[in-house]
């Protein structure tokens, strides 16, 4: 028996769409809408089966008792004051956004039965066409709360193969701002240090330390600057190791050099084992 009635899912971009496509998949929900003030995008979210029904109206969401929030953090605020009026008593509310103090204090003035929600997962590219509704399969989903909302947000994310993993807002953003919102910033910056020129000549390491570069531009301005605090103090503690390894590389240092190098490299193999304890 489906757990929701009918799932609001407001963008149906990479993560929307996949999420909405899971729901279906797992039948979690007897009926998914799609909102997007796109219509292209809702449009091809339909044309995958991603989506039941299609709309580029937030009245769309009326009558659901699952309300997905799958939109940068900045335009959080406006849809929810539009939307807080649509969703039912009992509605679930979640948000899929990769930063959790603000948004989640906005939710959950408007929300009563809100959870904040992050599933670590994703892809360089983007919308609807690239949905997946296996992408949660084994990732971990962090979520920012506890209570009813929380437990409920947390059993629906493991029915669709997620891993699920408690802790604050202030917390996650503090994490996430060196996980994933400084190696973004750095492939982007990497990418745009070498010259165009160059780019013929250059094999896996390139490509494989500027992948995320190929990412989102727009959204991921928005999540930066939504983190910008703790991104900023990722950022420095970045300078600082860069520092010091142009002050090896300037001073012929080789010792500290290879230091610096097999410090590196050890943490590095420690990365490709860590696993998050106490997850479930």
């Amino acid at each position: 028996m489906p757990q929701f009635r009918k799932a609001a899912v407001i963008g149906v971009g990479l993560i929307g769409g996949s999420l909405a496509a899971a729901l279906k998949k797992k039948k979690l929900v007897r009926s998914v809408t799609g909102i997007s003030r796109r219509k292209s995008t809702v449009n091809t979210a339909l044309k995958k089966g991603l989506i039941d029904s299609a709309s580029t109206s937030l009245a769309a969401a009326a009558g659901a008792d699952l309300l997905v929030f799958a939109v940068p953090p900045g335009a959080v605020k406006a849809l929810a004051a539009k939307a807080a009026s649509l969703a039912g008593r009992n509605c679930l509310v979640i948000d899929v956004c990769s930063t959790k103090v603000e948004v989640s204090r906005i939710l959950s003035r408007y929300f009563s039965a809100y959870a904040g929600c992050h599933p670590l997962a994703g892809s360089e590219k983007k919308g609807p066409e690239n949905a997946d509704p296996g992408l949660f399969k084994g990732a971990l989903c962090v979520i920012t709360g506890r209570g009813r909302s929380a437990s409920t947000a947390a059993a629906l994310w493991r029915s669709i193969g997620s891993r699920v993993a408690y802790m604050s807002p202030s917390e996650h953003d503090k994490i996430l701002a060196y996980v994933s919102h400084l190696p973004h910033s750095v492939a982007f910056s990497l990418i745009d240090s070498v010259p165009e020129a160059f780019y013929r000549f250059s094999a896996g390491g390139l490509k494989d330390t500027t992948r995320i570069a190929a990412s989102d531009s727009g959204l991921w301005a928005d999540i930066i600057m939504s983190n910008r605090r703790n991104v900023a103090r990722a950022l420095s503690v970045f300078e600082t190791k860069l520092k010091e390894l142009r002050s090896a590389v300037s001073r012929g240092d080789v010792s500290a050099l290879e230091k610096f190098l097999s410090r590196a490299s050890s943490r590095r193999r420690m990365l490709e084992g860590a696993c998050l304890s106490g997850s479930e």
